[in-house]
């Protein structure tokens, strides 16, 4: 049973942006879009499963930031991004809040 993660919550990157995410989940497929101090979009797209989430946001046109994470012992969401369009541009997440799991 995937996790929960619709809704508005917060994730920190080790590179220093705080990004908002606000989902959409409509069975395993994510939608919805996420912000931080320096932009905002509109268009993300991912996928939750049991133990895992992946998601593609567009922040614009020369950057596409995909982000992989893992829940862990505290239920919370701990990951690795990177720019799809400048890989050597990375940075480790966290989630600031626990989810539960549901249907």
């Amino acid at each position: 049973m995937p996790y929960r993660v619709e809704g508005t919550w917060v994730a920190y990157q080790s590179n220093g942006p705080v990004i908002t995410f606000n989902l959409t989940r409509d069975d395993m497929l994510l939608t919805g879009s996420a912000s931080y101090a320096g932009g905002q979009s509109t268009d993300l797209r991912g996928r939750v499963t049991d133990n895992a989430i992946v998601m593609t946001i567009t922040w614009r046109a020369d950057s596409v930031g995909e982000y992989n994470g893992t829940f862990g012992v505290d239920d919370r969401l701990y990951g690795h991004t990177f720019d799809l369009r400048d890989p050597s541009q990375q940075a480790t997440w966290y989630s600031t809040q626990g989810f539960v799991r549901g249907t």
